[in-house]
């Protein structure tokens, strides 16, 4: 058995272009915290020695498996790199190799890169940098945009469409109103202008408190090409 799973291995590397389903899923997948090495049991489920079919893993690998800690690498991956993991796994089981499977959405061929420039682009006061952060860089007022799961195509339409967000508006004693997003210590981000203003604010100043509906992030003025770019580091950067 496991000289046969070694032959199909090779053939279904050699069919995918000579992408190596193996190595994508050492880095991927064979990680502390989720399946072990060559399919064995880890924090996940093993794969190994399993009666998977070559659709069922396309599926779970493009679209993930909701409420669980499996993502979904449709985004991420290309449609042939999947494919590779799909016949690697199979391999593991003796099964022989699968064809590539249809893209779900159309190839993308976004630098990531250049997206990580214009997400944080000094140059462009309304980046995503100044209210999102990645990897410690940027501002840590938004969402954290690596724990959306979010496929390519809504990320994008967000950004085209910017949802409004929930604000708390402060009303001073001496007139003064305030509106942003508070932080838990005290403090809030004020978001009247971008980039928004960190503030403190006493206690003894503030006369009233409110929750309010406001548009934060703005409309973008990205290209069709920079928002693939951008959004191509969001999803890599997951």
């Amino acid at each position: 058995m496991r000289i046969a799973a070694i032959a199909l291995l090779s053939i279904s590397c050699a069919y995918s272009a000579e992408i190596d389903g193996g190595q994508i899923f050492k880095t991927r997948c064979s990680i502390g915290y989720c399946h072990g090495s060559e399919g064995k049991p880890g924090r996940a489920p093993k794969l190994r020695e399993r009666d998977f079919t070559g659709a069922y893993l396309n599926k779970v690998i493009t679209d993930g498996i909701p409420s669980s800690s499996m993502p979904a690498f449709k985004g991420l991956l290309k449609p042939a790199e999947i494919t590779a993991v799909v016949n690697y796994v199979l391999a593991l089981s003796g099964k022989a190799p699968v064809q590539q499977t249809e893209a779900v959405e159309p190839a993308i061929t976004a630098n990531f890169d250049k997206g990580k420039v214009l997400f944080f682009d000094a140059a462009n006061e309304n980046n995503c940098g100044v209210c999102h952060a990645i990897d410690g860089a940027g501002t840590a007022m938004g969402p954290d945009l690596r724990k959306r799961k979010r496929t390519r195509s809504e990320l994008i339409a967000s950004i085209e469409n910017p949802p409004q967000s929930r604000l708390t508006k402060i009303t001073l004693k001496n007139g003064d109103t305030i509106q942003g997003i508070p932080t838990g210590d005290a403090r809030i981000f004020d978001t009247e202008g971008l980039p928004p203003v960190l503030r403190n604010i006493k206690k003894e100043e503030i006369a009233k408190t409110e929750m309010i509906h406001g548009q934060v992030m703005p409309k973008t003025r990205y290209s069709k090409d920079q928002l693939n770019e951008i959004v191509s580091y969001i999803l890599q950067a997951r």
